[in-house]
């Protein structure tokens, strides 16, 4: 984002992209080899004993991942290391993890350009409005409690 005065937002775009890809790979990596292992150095029991109650559902894998990345934003690999736990298969995260990165990538570089450069402010906040309703509307259609 903050190359975007310098190259315009199509190539930090394609920058942060390239990055993402790579990054996804090794934190998914990460997530299997390390698993909760890792997570239990860093948070407490409680949090991890949640963590381990929630389930993707089966047919809603790619589903899931696809919106987890929409709607997680700038802590997606957070969310990435999280889907390795999760048990969903890599081909699922892979075939959902890429295209979601340019549903949420573009406009976000886009409105990040027109906010930078001071165009389209209503716009700019609308869109804002719609995207935290939406994340409110649908997060149980995909995460469910054991």
């Amino acid at each position: 984002m903050g190359s975007i005065p310098i190259i315009d937002w199509a190539p930090a775009y394609i920058a942060d992209f390239t990055g993402s890809m790579i990054g996804l790979f090794i934190v998914f990596y990460l997530g299997k080899k390390y698993g909760f292992t890792f997570l239990e150095k860093i948070f407490d029991k409680n949090l991890i004993a949640k963590l381990k109650n929630i389930k993707i559902k089966k047919h809603k894998e790619i589903e899931s991942v696809f919106m987890l990345r929409l709607f997680g934003g700038t802590v997606v690999e957070i969310a990435y290391y999280g889907t390795s736990l999760l048990k969903i298969k890599f081909s699922n995260f892979l075939l959902s993890s890429v295209p979601s990165h340019f549903v949420y990538g573009i406009p976000t570089f886009y409105f990040a350009n027109n906010i930078i450069s001071g165009r389209n402010t209503m716009i700019n906040i609308v869109f804002i409005i719609i995207a935290t309703t939406l994340v409110l509307k649908f997060k149980t259609r995909y995460l469910k409690t054991v």
